[in-house]
């Protein structure tokens, strides 16, 4: 090392030792997670103080000032393995391109699973059917851990209704849901076993565990997509066939699971069409709401009128009432960018992870080959295709940074 900065980062050294823990802590906690593990490689010293678990409590607990900034990785299929996740930016000299970033965050074998979602910095990916792979990935770390599987006592009853869906065609489709304990400081993943109509039960894994464990509540319902973790609590949409359920009232459609109690209940998404029950189950069965994270809270996306408007809601959830806070006109964008755009290329958002946050103040939509980016400042819309991700479809995930080492 030049003697000259090595003197430098002595005198930091010196300096932060006369700095009482607990001021240290508390700036650092303001700071980007990205900026912070950079700054482990400067010294022992920052190393210590960076990994120390009070920090990382201090970041989870403030992950509301690590602002939500978009990755790029591709769509997943059984036939993908290796996985390159990179940081998406958009070039203001190139205003059509979303671009990934040259030096991916992450490269791992995800061996055939499927991008299941995000918590606290935390991703996941999973397979669909029983005795499936569970990956739990800190891009920013670059760290991998593979679950244990999920398995039960020779006795269980579980384990009679998996000898049930020993056919692969039969085998049942599982809900699952990472989520963060704050009673427990320590991370959750739920799995909710479930055939096309019936949920057969749940268990839960402890983060650093190794063993999964059943517990007695289970929605009563069918649930599909992946989950939004917000307010401590992971939320899904009930599965398109709980149109056959008379006794669900027609605006309960949201399944919430309370990660430090354990319990599941059902809450109302806004209402919208709910006096015209055919249409809004019509509308609900071919996904038309979707579930998002806007900066830490519960919004839904209503794409019902997806050539025209997308209306976005936002949960108060001290009050449990939904408002509508922006409507992205599509219509008269589209009619001004493209005079005769035919409406089969405007957007469909049928796919998870197709809306979502793309940087403060702004959502993006994916639409036909791109995604429309929508300024809630302004209103205004632009188009951007993506690029450097090589051959095959991408997609966008809002992601905030984490120091949990896993």
């Amino acid at each position: 090392m030049n003697l000259a900065i090595w003197n430098t980062v002595s005198s930091y050294e010196s300096a932060m030792d006369e700095i009482p823990v607990c001021i240290m802590f508390n700036i650092l906690s303001k700071i980007p997670t990205k900026s912070l593990l950079k700054l482990r490689c400067v010294s022992k010293s920052w190393l210590k103080i960076i990994d120390d678990p009070f920090l990382c409590h201090l970041n989870i607990h403030s992950a509301s000032a690590d602002p939500q900034t978009p990755l790029i990785l591709p769509k997943f299929t059984k036939f993908i393995n290796n996985v390159r996740i990179c940081a998406a930016y958009d070039n203001e000299a190139d205003d059509r391109m979303i671009h990934a970033g040259k030096i991916p965050m992450a490269e791992i074998n995800v061996n055939g699973c499927c991008s299941f979602g995000s918590c606290n910095g935390l991703l996941y990916f999973a397979e669909y059917c029983y005795d499936e792979k569970i990956l739990v990935l800190n891009p920013l770390r670059n760290q991998l851990r593979l679950l244990p599987p999920i398995s039960f006592p020779p006795n269980d009853d579980f384990l009679a209704l998996m000898k049930h869906y020993g056919d692969p065609e039969e085998s049942p489709v599982n809900a699952y849901g990472l989520g963060f304990d704050s009673s427990t400081n320590n991370f959750k993943m739920v799995c909710i076993l479930q055939n096309t109509g019936e949920c057969m039960g749940t268990v839960v894994h402890n983060l650093g565990s190794n063993s999964w464990r059943k517990i007695s509540s289970v929605p009563r319902y069918p649930i599909h997509g992946k989950p939004v973790f917000v307010h401590g609590f992971l939320h899904w949409m009930l599965s398109p066939l709980r149109q056959f359920y008379g006794d669900l009232p027609v605006d309960q459609n949201i399944i919430s699971f309370d990660v430090c109690t354990e319990e599941f209940q059902v809450i109302p998404h806004p209402g919208i069409l709910s006096e015209n029950i055919e249409e809004f189950e019509l509308i609900d069965c071919y996904g038309h709401f979707k579930l998002f994270d806007m900066s830490n809270d519960l919004a839904v996306a209503d794409i019902s009128m997806r050539d025209k408007d997308i209306d976005i809601w936002v949960m108060d959830y001290a009050k449990k009432e939904w408002s509508r806070v922006y409507n992205i006109r599509l219509a008269e964008t589209l009619a001004s960018a493209y005079n005769e755009i035919c409406v089969y290329a405007i957007a469909c958002v049928y796919n998870d992870n197709d809306i979502g946050v793309w940087k403060e103040g702004e959502i993006f939509v994916k639409s036909y080959k791109g995604y429309w980016i929508f300024s809630t400042h302004t209103g205004g819309l632009r188009f951007k295709r993506i690029s450097g991700l090589g051959k095959g479809d991408a997609q966008i995930l809002s992601h905030t940074g984490s120091l949990v080492s896993i």
